[in-house]
């Protein structure tokens, strides 16, 4: 028998990633890595606009992090702008960054 592959170290699809993140920012269950809501405000972002990333927007890239994987979502802020969030999935949302697209 071949060697089993816990499921953390399997990407979710888009799909299922979007519905959990959702699902977390819904439940309250968001966390910032350090400096994330600094860089946030330097750009002339909130919470509003990350918010409205998740709510509108979807994945459009993965990647291995450190621990997790990280998901890219791209949508848009309150006032329209196109963004791209960073985010890892654990027991709660974690946002790494988010930054305007160009």
């Amino acid at each position: 028998m071949g060697a089993s592959i816990p499921l953390h170290d399997r990407p979710l699809n888009a799909n299922r990633a979007i519905q959990r993140v959702r699902r977390l920012l819904k439940e309250g269950a968001l966390t910032w890595v350090v400096g994330a809501r600094r860089k946030l405000q330097a750009r002339r972002l909130d919470l509003l606009d990350v918010e409205n990333v998740i709510r509108y927007g979807r994945v459009v890239h993965r990647t291995r992090g450190m621990d997790l994987w990280r998901y890219t979502v791209g949508g848009p802020s309150v006032n329209g702008r196109k963004l791209w969030l960073i985010v890892e999935i654990s027991i709660h949302l974690i946002v790494i960054t988010a930054y305007p697209k160009r």
